[in-house]
Order: C-alpha cells, then sequence, then structure tokens
C-alpha cells in the first residue's frame, strides 16, 4: 500500500471513532456508568470511552506523520525541507 493509501484508511478510522463518540450519550455505550450485574455480567462503559479516545490519539499522530510522507512523495523536497528538517 502506498502512504496516500493508509493515509485515507486511518482518515476513515478516526472519522468513524469521531462518529462513536458524537453518538454516546447517557443511554447508550461508552456513555453509562460502569455496571456490574450477574456473575461474568460486568460492562466497562468507562474503558470502552478511554480506550476511543486512546485510539484518536494515536491515530491522529500517525495521520500527521504519514501526512509529511505524502505531502514529500507528491510535491517532492520543497525548499530543502523536509519534516522539519533544513
Amino acid at each position: 500500500m502506498t502512504a496516500a493509501t493508509n493515509l485515507a484508511n486511518l482518515e476513515t478510522r478516526k472519522a468513524s471513532i469521531c462518529t462513536e463518540l458524537a453518538a454516546m450519550a447517557a443511554t447508550k455505550a461508552g456513555g453509562l456508568p460502569n455496571s456490574s450485574g450477574a456473575i461474568g455480567k460486568n460492562v466497562d462503559h468507562v474503558g470502552y470511552r478511554l480506550s476511543l479516545l486512546a485510539e484518536l490519539k494515536e491515530l491522529n499522530a500517525a495521520i500527521n506523520e504519514l501526512e509529511d510522507i505524502v505531502d514529500y512523495e507528491t510535491y517532492g523536497d520543497y525548499e530543502g525541507t523536509v519534516r522539519g528538517v533544513t
């Protein structure tokens, strides 16, 4: 896969996570408090929300890095600068 394809895939996943986070409400998974029920019926809503936020942070970092690579592949070494190195 090319860097541009990888970038598009990461941006698609980011959009999905943002949609999921935006849809969380007090009555939906991730928006509820953690709950314990019968044996083996524990639901970690807070952990789910935190895992989405952590993934979003990782995606943002990967997207930023890939954007530099795609720019370089597309436009070349503009003004002698690549990823902030002169």
